[in-house]
């Protein structure tokens, strides 16, 4: 711990007044642009000045500043270039720091404009690189690119960081009461310290039958070992602390819970288990997660927010296409609880995002390549991200239209259709192709569109085979040629 007054930190650090720089004129105006500035940042940003300690929030504790001494400024004025201070007043000014090691000290000019008033905005600093190299760059930059202090470095533990966080709020009087703050800005706290994306669990009671929702510890899809495109991020487990502080804020914290956060239904899991910990659903038990959702949710906005992850073979299913020997595209009828259609018993429902896995995940599955063929790398290829992604669209369009017009007749007063998103896996150009359209408000008028799009694509896709790439960055090479090197997210 460092000692509170700066007699007992350091011997040989240069005696400094009660102020907090070093002046030498009370009509060093300079001097002044320094030390409000200096103070400002200091209370403003957490990294600024943060080397040492958030304990210390005063400026003769941390950084001292005084006109340069003659035989500091002969050394730095050789080496300032006389056609870069045209325009200028060059003023040269110390900084110390009686914190660091020999109370370190840095000599520096600075570039006052003429016929301005004095603000640390409009000064400029000549920055001396090496002994050969030099540039000028605004004063402010200086400052932060010289005594910003690298908190991930210094501070790795989040118990370090915490105490720090306090004390630079206790110092820099920024604390608050939560209870003090509106509503709104309550529920955005409590949403981040909770966690934005949960998954849905369901549990039946061996002694009352009765089957309960709950929001998942959390789920991991492959080991820690595995990056990139070869694992996808996990949801974190939810930090529920925040509903231990009182009544209120365990109130209002279950309700954004419960209705802010946004429930991803997966299907993916290491070898078909489920990836919540060993319970919950399975990858054939997905209709029983759809059907238990909306009936036993334990909140009416429980289902506002739906994200969905699913393979490509899952997904087709879900809007009613299964590859069959001869008939690539066989149309089946959707039967509830599994398939898109069950989404109409999400009366809440305001977003729904369908999100991808990569083509090398360890779960994918392509629907015109048989799992039995994973073990010879050479036969096994997985369809192109690109085009999979637009089929899937192109054939679940009629049930996205169908589901906003079943929204606009079951919710009173429901103007807004349901926004659709893309996340995971998914390139750019078809990102931002489908978002304009699911974002465009007359998306019904694409209809004749799209269902040319589906007697194209059955009059092209004839055999059982995946589909081709011919991507410029190829998004689904054969799994003999993954390497950690060609690891891309797109």
């Amino acid at each position: 711990m460092y000692p509170t007054k700066i007699s007992e930190r350091t011997e040989g650090c240069p005696a400094q007044p009660e102020d907090s720089v070093t002046m030498a004129s009370s009509s060093d105006v300079v001097l002044h642009a320094f030390h409000d500035f200096i103070q400002e940042e200091r209370m403003r940003s957490f990294k600024f000045l943060a080397q040492h300690s958030h304990r210390y929030m005063q400026q003769n504790e941390l950084l001292v500043a005084s006109p340069a001494e003659a035989d500091h400024i002969n050394l730095v004025r050789e080496r300032v270039n006389p056609r870069k201070t045209a325009g200028y007043d060059v003023q040269y000014y110390t900084f110390t720091q009686p914190l660091a090691l020999g109370s370190l000290q840095r000599t520096v000019a600075f570039l006052v404009p003429y016929a301005v008033k004095c603000s640390i905005h409009s000064m400029k600093v000549v920055d001396l690189l090496d002994e050969v190299l030099s540039y000028v760059t605004p004063a402010t930059t200086w400052f932060h690119n010289t005594y910003d202090w690298d908190t991930e470095h210094g501070m790795q533990s989040p118990d370090v960081q915490n105490d720090e966080q306090r004390m630079w709020w206790d110092n820099n009087g920024k604390t608050f009461r939560l209870l003090d703050l509106p509503p709104e800005l309550r529920e955005t706290v409590y949403l981040h310290t909770i966690g934005c994306i949960m998954a849905p669990i369901t549990h039946t009671k061996r002694s009352t039958g009765n089957t309960n929702v709950y929001l998942a510890l959390g789920i991991s899809t492959g080991p820690k070992t595995r990056a990139g495109r070869y694992r996808d991020p996990d949801i974190q487990r939810p930090n529920m602390s925040i509903l231990q502080l009182n009544k209120q804020i365990h109130k209002e914290a279950t309700e954004v819970a419960y209705r802010d956060t946004t429930k991803r239904i997966c299907t993916l899991g290491r070898h078909g288990k489920s990836p919540i910990r060993g319970f919950g659903p399975r990858l054939l038990a997905l209709p029983y997660l759809l059907y238990f959702l909306p009936r036993e949710a334990p909140h009416p906005a429980f289902l506002r927010h739906i994200q969905l992850e699913m393979s490509a073979r899952t997904y087709f299913n879900f809007v009613g296409i299964q590859a069959r020997k001869n008939q690539p595209l066989h149309s089946r009828r959707i039967r509830i609880p599994f398939g898109i259609t069950s989404l109409r018993t999400f009366p809440a429902l305001r977003s729904l995002d369908f999100r991808f896995v990569s083509p090398k995940h360890p779960d994918a599955a392509c629907p015109w390549s048989s799992n039995q063929t994973r073990q010879n790398p050479e036969v096994l290829h997985h369809s192109c991200q690109k085009l999979w992604i637009d089929w899937f669209f192109v054939f679940a369009w009629d049930a996205l239209i169908e589901l906003n017009d079943k929204r606009r007749q079951g919710v009173k007063n429901s103007t807004k259709p349901i926004r659709s998103s893309l996340s995971g896996c998914v390139k750019d150009s078809t990102r931002k192709h489908w978002q304009s359209i699911f974002d465009d408000e007359c998306m019904a008028d694409y209809t004749d569109s799209i269902k040319a799009g589906v007697l194209q694509i059955r009059r092209d896709k004839t055999d059982t085979e995946s589909i081709p790439c011919h991507c410029s960055t190829p998004c689904s090479a054969p799994w003999a040629e993954e390497s950690r090197e060609s690891l891309v997210e797109f």
